[in-house]
């Protein structure tokens, strides 16, 4: 009796086959999981900074609306018929302060409002640095400022 016989006495044909078939598909198996890991590392750093970028839009969005509005109130407050600087201050510091705005400016133009007559115009300008406003450490609005203007007529 020759080796090639033992060989196929102690595994049939049929089940050297189905070693081998088996033998592929847990190779190919493992080839298809290195290609999803080679492929979350590509993609992953692109996913993780599309959110980050999200997350400090939507942040810088917030501010900008948080701006608009506290100049819109300072300003409601400066056009009133018995409006005065100080009561236009006032609400700007209010209104800075309830939506959380750090570092933030607001001016008056005319600066005295105790000063203008009726009808004529008045500018609010609020600023405010960006870094200083960020949800995540200051990357891509770093350095920069928001500033909003509102104008209305005194009343």
């Amino acid at each position: 009796m020759g080796l090639q016989e033992i060989r196929q006495r102690e595994f049939p044909v049929k089940d050297r086959l189905s070693f081998r078939k088996r033998h592929k598909r847990r190779t190919q198996r493992t080839q298809r999981r290195g290609v999803a890991a080679a492929e979350l590392a590509v993609a992953l750093p692109a996913l993780v900074i599309l959110v980050l970028a999200s997350i400090e839009s939507t942040g810088m969005i917030f501010l900008r609306e948080g701006m608009s509005a506290t100049a819109y109130e300072t300003l409601r407050m400066a056009v009133r018929a018995d409006g005065s600087t100080a009561a236009a201050n006032a609400r700007a510091t209010e209104m800075l302060t309830s939506r959380e705005i750090n570092g933030a400016t607001v001016t008056l133009d005319p600066p005295v409002m105790e000063a203008v007559e009726r009808g004529e115009t008045v500018v609010v300008t609020a600023t405010a640095p960006c870094a200083a406003n960020s949800m995540l450490p200051a990357w891509f609005f770093a350095g920069k400022q928001m500033t909003v203007t509102a104008t209305m007529v005194k009343e």
